[in-house]
């Protein structure tokens, strides 16, 4: 209840002085409530026998019982938090209203009584009154949803470090209220071994804001010795920094859930398991007759599609990739959706050693063709793994993991693909395990820091900004190179949270120099496709500037040609949103990628980087020289700037000036720097 929004309280008086009472219900009606009187202490309690009140005004000196014995017998029936009571006393020394507070007085008022002084304290009791009964509302409608659901709840408390787990979360797995305390052991150390870092990974995305939300099918162990297959699902609840400081959720007992999935009809996870099982033990007795493989196929980069086009969008696109590999398939194959994106298939029967990359080629070829989807032609990359039984093979989920580990592989490359697993897959394997491990607990623990390569300008030699560039220190490691986890933060989603820091903290870079007295300076930030086509991105941008306070026209975004050209609707809106904050745009490595130059006209660009490896051979390799100067010409007729990356000796910066190139960046000039040295750096140049 708000100040000054009156909700109508039943008000009890009681004072053996009439005057009193008649100028207390007279306040009491003025404010929209309704009095009701009693002159002494027992016939206070009779009212109260009859009827319900909202808050009592109590006098302490009256006949017969005294305020202090009314009080104490009101406390016997009715607590303070239900019942408050507001003693009115003459009696000013501070040991009669101590005495009042301790027999569970909730306020009081001395009289003679400032009816405004007296309205605030009655309002005032009446808002607790209201938030109580409010709070004791919503956790009984908590308790009836709980003891009502067919699903389990848990809600945890990072801080306490403490899991409530609701009577059906334990009944769930065989266990009585008693038998499991809150903690998140209880959880956690029942999970199936196989699954515990799938569901660690879901949920430290989630927390990290990689995901919207959490959600996993995994196994738990059940009293009875069994594993089950449960749903869970979650949220996290953030603090005004950001940071998760509980989260809640669900779940659910899947394990006798229908076997094929609902979207696309195709047999699931359990299912094809146990069809893998069934070729492993007819290959066991005859393995000539019997060859089998298992092909996981990953839709790439599914999750931009999702993210750009919605949910509903991305399920018809998962419904046509679905028909599109079943058409590929023989009778005798099978094919499953795993989860997600992700499809696997079983090859029976194979008659050839060639017959998996056969299919996938022929799958890859399928997928060469744009599908139509609500009127709009969309283009997907397929990354395919594929095992075949080897000698110590043991279990299904071993030969699927086996698959998956090609998967792995074949995504590195950026392109439709596919791998066959061999051993030395293996390490590369746990080497990107290890790396993705580690990224995660370098977010958690900062392990990052900014170097700066100073961006001069050719006319006069003055440094004019820096392009930023993250790196990371590993505690035991030392540094990582940016070509080891860069790849890996990109497929994990791990680059929104490592973006995110850099962005903040070159702004809070900038506004440090400006405050030790450095004039203002441009810092130029790359920003990831996975970054710019994320739905988030924008807002999160907004918000660091409205946070930061940095003069957006300070700012500058680097971006790939190839970002520009996938969904060039998405890409025009983005650009030009970011080009209303007053945010620079630049086009970083120029001359690599597969564009169109109709884009530079049509896209709110304002410079471009002639990439490195144009200007390494200049002047003395001709075809670079003329490609560089079609680049600057170019750009000038369309009224761009240029900045040329790679500087690096006396002759290649002549030839730049004399193409009236306006910018450039490199070793000539200075390596990338720590924050210290390029606040000297600025300081030399433009103090």
């Amino acid at each position: 209840m708000n100040q000054g929004q009156v909700e109508k309280a039943k008000i009890l008086i009681v004072d053996d002085n009439e005057l009193n009472r008649l100028v207390l219900r007279d306040l009491l009606r003025s404010s929209g409530h309704i009095p009701i009187s009693a002159e002494n202490g027992i016939e206070a309690l009779e009212v109260l026998e009859n009827k319900s009140v909202d808050l009592i005004l109590l006098d302490v000196i009256m006949p017969k019982m005294d305020g202090f014995e009314t009080l104490k017998r009101i406390r016997l029936k009715h607590s303070s938090s239900i019942l408050p009571v507001i003693m009115t006393t003459a009696l000013s020394q501070s040991k009669d209203i101590v005495k009042a507070l301790n027999f569970g007085a909730n306020d009081y008022i001395i009289k003679p009584i400032d009816l405004q002084v007296a309205l605030a304290r009655i309002q005032t009791q009446l808002t607790l009154l209201h938030s109580e009964r409010a709070l004791r509302k919503s956790e009984e409608r908590y308790a009836l949803a709980a003891q009502g659901a067919r699903d389990g709840l848990w809600d945890w408390d990072f801080q306490l470090e403490e899991v409530y787990y609701s009577a059906r979360w334990k009944s769930m797995l065989g266990f009585k209220d008693e038998e499991i305390e809150n903690l998140p052991e209880e959880w956690f150390n029942r999970l199936h071994p196989d699954d515990i870092s799938r569901v660690r990974k879901a949920i430290d995305d989630h927390i990290q804001g990689i995901t919207s939300d959490f959600a996993s099918e995994h196994r738990i162990l059940h009293k009875n010795g069994e594993y089950i297959w449960v749903f869970c699902r979650g949220i996290a609840i953030k603090n005004e920094h950001g940071e998760a400081y509980r989260m809640a959720g669900s779940q659910t007992d899947i394990t006798n859930r229908d076997a094929h999935d609902s979207l696309t009809g195709l047999p699931k996870r359990n299912f094809f398991l146990d069809q893998i099982q069934f070729s492993m033990d007819q290959y066991s007795h005859n393995p000539l007759k019997n060859l089998f493989a298992i092909i996981h196929v990953n839709v790439y980069r599914f999750k931009i599609i999702n993210d750009s086009y919605g949910h509903l969008f991305g399920d018809k696109v998962l419904i046509e990739v679905a028909k599109r590999l079943q058409s590929c398939l023989s009778s005798t194959d099978i094919l499953s959706r795993l989860e997600g994106d992700d499809f696997a298939i079983l090859l029976t029967k194979i008659h050839s050693p060639d017959a998996p990359r056969d299919l996938a080629r022929k799958i890859l070829r399928t997928f060469e063709n744009t599908m139509n989807i609500n009127g709009k032609d969309i283009g997907l990359t397929l990354v395919m793994g594929i095992s075949q039984p080897q000698a110590g093979f043991s279990t299904p989920v071993h030969l699927l993991r086996n698959a998956h580990t090609a998967l792995s592989q074949a995504k590195a490359s950026g392109r439709a693909s596919f791998k066959l697993f061999d051993e030395g897959m293996y390490s590369k394997a746990m080497e990107l395990i290890e790396i993705e491990n580690d990224l995660r607990k370098a977010i958690k623990n900062t392990e990052f820091y900014l170097l700066f390569q100073p961006q001069i300008n050719l006319a006069t030699g003055k440094a004019i900004g820096a392009e930023v560039l993250l790196r990371w220190k590993h505690p035991k490691k030392g540094v990582i190179s940016p070509n080891k986890f860069i790849p890996v933060a990109e497929n994990t989603g791990m680059i929104l949270p490592l973006g995110l820091w850099v962005f903040k903290t070159a702004c809070q870079t900038w506004l440090e120099f400006r405050e030790k007295g450095i004039p203002p300076f441009r810092i130029a930030v790359n920003i990831s496709g996975y970054q710019f086509k994320n739905e988030n991105f924008l807002s999160e941008v907004r918000k660091v500037l409205k946070k930061e306070a940095v003069p957006p026209e300070w700012l500058e975004f680097e971006i790939t040609e190839t970002i520009l050209l996938d969904n060039l609707e998405h890409t025009h809106r983005t650009l030009s949103e970011i080009h209303d904050m007053g945010i620079a745009i630049s086009i970083d490595d120029f001359g690599t990628g597969y564009s169109s130059l109709s884009y530079l006209k049509k896209f709110p660009i304002d410079t471009l980087k002639i990439d490195r490896s144009f200007i390494r051979e200049i002047p003395e390799e001709t075809d670079d020289a003329a490609i560089t100067s079609a680049i600057i010409a170019m750009a000038h007729n369309l009224k761009r700037k240029v900045i040329a990356e790679g500087v690096e000796t006396r002759e290649q910066l002549e030839f730049l000036k004399k193409l009236s190139c306006e910018e450039s960046q490199g070793y000539y000039f200075s390596k990338p720097i720590g924050k210290s040295e390029f606040f000297d750096y600025l300081y030399k140049d433009l103090c």
